[in-house]
């Protein structure tokens, strides 16, 4: 039998030819590795991470580019995850079209049912997914709960004894009860990425009471504050803000991550609380932060004896409306009236922030109502119940209500509603979660 022929091999570079054959070789030895990654790692003409970054931060308006930019190798997915703060806040000019809401942004929230959370007895925060958007077609990402841990190695979203009591950016803040004791135990912690700090407890004469309002502010809330010597600058930095009342006055204190303590107990001047309530979002605008159904502004954050505050009673006087501060610019104000209609109030989008802020949303000449928004579903399902407006979602342009031992979710770009699956029941505490693009981009290097 003769044999087969072969296939003849490629000639050889030379001078002649001007060719120059490339061999992969089959196998990869250990030593060869390093190099190989290195080689994929720098492949094609070498750029400057400085040229990189500059060009990156031109794709921040298409949220998916810079995503496919992340993922083509692991060199620039760290250099958009690692400079996430730099690629965002250099992509912030007034003409850029990045001040759009992203609705993947919003990710899901946590709730309690009414009457599963006593005093002595609770049960641990449940969180729902929300669905992506029928336009997107990237995977949607989830947080890992089991792997938040604190200091002792016990979960502290699967635990009984926590509950989240503010969440902004990323970040949420679980409040721990494990004990009767005096003490008031509280974690930041970063779902996606699995980070977990532990603050110092308070505890005596430095622990506020029971009912306390809580705001975590991160890295795109403190670019316009000053705070000496303290790093505010990384996107891992953040400042817990707690709002409570004493006898007499309205107390603050905060807590910064660049120095890992407690500043001292601030009497808040100006204004004060009458009625605590938790779990209430925040507006923050240039270094002031407003709690809406508190009818409170902080002008300044507190890090002497006395902070700067401001009353909002007279604009903002309905408890259950919800104020949001969009991407764009624009004020957004959303209640519920007597007949359970939703009704919007926007700010023109090149009005003064701050001004708008001043003035209430009925007649105020910043202000415009987009529209009075009737509860489509309301014939096959009647309303048992009040609707209630729950969260706004800022980056996404989301509203969660719930109505009817159901929760929903309004886009107030398209004025469209979506009943969220999962919730049946009356939800007593409920926190929205959402990415800003700054922690979404650092959150790819755990991906």
């Amino acid at each position: 039998m003769a044999p087969l022929p072969r296939r003849p091999p490629p000639p050889p570079a030379t001078a002649a030819t001007g060719l120059r054959v490339l061999r992969k070789p089959c196998k990869r030895t250990s030593t060869s590795s390093a190099r190989q990654r290195f080689r994929d790692e720098h492949d094609g003409c070498p750029l400057d991470d400085e040229v990189l970054l500059l060009v990156m931060s031109l794709l921040v308006p298409d949220i998916a580019d810079l995503v496919r930019c992340a993922a083509t190798c692991r060199r620039w997915r760290r250099l958009v995850s690692s400079e996430a703060a730099l690629i965002c806040h250099r992509a912030l000019a007034p003409t850029s079209t990045s001040n759009r809401c992203i609705r993947t942004l919003a990710l899901g929230f946590f709730f309690t049912l009414i009457g599963t959370a006593t005093p002595d007895h609770h049960q641990p925060p449940r969180f729902v997914p929300l669905r992506p958007s029928a336009s997107s077609r990237r995977r949607v990402m989830l947080p890992c709960l089991a792997d938040l841990v604190d200091g002792e190695g016990l979960p502290i979203l699967q635990d009984a004894s926590s509950r989240v009591v503010a969440s902004r950016n990323g970040r949420l803040v679980v409040e721990i009860r494990r004990t009767k004791s005096l003490i008031l135990k509280l974690c930041v912690c970063n779902p996606i990425t699995g980070e977990v700090d532990v603050l110092p407890h308070l505890r005596g004469n430095d622990r506020p009471p029971w009912l306390y309002a809580c705001a975590v502010l991160t890295v795109d809330d403190l670019q316009y504050l000053s705070f000496g010597g303290d790093d505010d600058d990384n996107t891992s930095s953040y400042r817990l803000v707690l709002i409570y009342n004493r006898r007499g006055f309205t107390a603050a204190r905060c807590f910064s991550s660049g120095t890992g303590r407690w500043g001292p107990e601030a009497r808040v001047d100006g204004t004060s609380v009458g009625r605590m309530r938790q779990h209430t979002g925040i507006v923050v605008h240039r270094g002031v932060v407003v709690w809406p159904r508190l009818k409170l502004a902080l002008l300044t954050l507190p890090a002497a004896g006395v902070v700067k505050g401001m009353s909002t009673h007279r604009v903002y006087g309905t408890e259950g409306g919800l104020l949001g501060l969009l991407p764009d610019g624009r004020l957004c104000w959303a209640e519920v009236s007597w007949d359970n209609r939703i009704r919007v109030f926007f700010t023109h989008g090149d009005g003064d922030v701050m001004m708008s802020l001043l003035e209430t949303p009925y007649r105020g000449e910043r202000w415009q109502r987009e529209r009075s928004f009737v509860i489509p579903f309301s014939c096959s399902w009647p309303m048992k119940k009040a609707v209630k407006l729950r969260w706004f979602c800022e980056k996404s342009g989301l509203i969660l209500f719930t109505a009817d031992k159901r929760c929903y979710t309004l886009n107030l770009e398209t004025m469209e509603v979506d009943k969220v699956f999962g919730v049946h029941g009356d939800v007593d505490i409920m926190c929205g979660y959402e990415l800003d693009r700054v922690a979404f981009f650092s959150s790819l290097a755990a991906t």
